[in-house]
């Protein structure tokens, strides 16, 4: 099973906005929040490029993101 990080990855990723991948999951925008910190703090890495109202993936993001998507599928 998916771990509730990558899952909140894969939203804010394909929505570009934490608030709304967090509507998306029901969760509070906190918590995603934390869990995508938590991953890249896991893995030491940015994912996303944090910058006006949407988020950008980083190159590390770029990389992780079809590895999520094919677990998900």
């Amino acid at each position: 099973m998916l771990s509730s990080e990558l899952k909140a990855f894969y939203m804010v990723a394909r929505l570009g906005s934490i608030t709304l991948a967090a509507k998306k999951l029901g969760l509070s925008q906190p918590t995603v929040t934390t869990q995508i910190r938590n991953l890249e703090s896991q893995y030491a890495v940015e994912l996303f490029y944090r910058g006006g109202r949407r988020l950008v993936l980083s190159e590390e993001g770029v990389r992780l993101l079809p590895m999520v998507k094919a677990l998900l599928q």
